[in-house]
C-alpha cells in the first residue's frame, strides 16, 4: 500500500452498523518512567538478554516476584479450634517441664 492508497482508505466512509458495543470499560494500564543511570541500565539490559526477554518485561517480572515474596513474608492469621490451642499449649508446657 502506498501513501495515496493509505490516505484514500483513511478517508473512506466506515459502516459501523454491524459493530459491537462494549459496555464494560477496559482496565486501566499504568506506565512508569525510570532513569536508572548508565551502570544499572546496562545491567538491566544484560540480565534481560540473559533471560531471553526485553528490559520492560524483565522489570515487570522483577515486580511480580517482589510482590510474591512480600506476600509470603506476611504473618497470616490462622484460625484454630480452642481445644487444639489448649492441647498445643499443654504439649509445649510439658516439653518445657521435662
Amino acid at each position: 500500500m502506498n501513501r495515496e492508497d493509505a490516505l484514500n482508505a483513511a478517508n473512506a466512509p466506515v459502516d459501523w452498523t454491524a459493530g459491537d458495543v462494549e459496555h464494560q470499560p477496559r482496565p486501566a494500564k499504568s506506565v512508569y518512567s525510570i532513569r536508572p543511570g548508565e551502570e544499572l541500565a546496562r545491567w538491566l539490559e544484560d540480565e534481560a538478554d540473559r533471560q531471553g526477554t526485553d528490559p520492560g518485561r524483565y522489570l515487570k517480572q522483577l515486580l511480580v516476584d517482589a510482590r510474591a515474596r512480600a506476600a509470603a513474608a506476611e504473618d497470616p492469621t490462622v484460625t484454630v479450634r480452642l481445644s487444639e490451642l489448649h492441647r498445643a499449649i499443654d504439649q509445649a508446657a510439658g516439653l518445657a517441664a521435662a
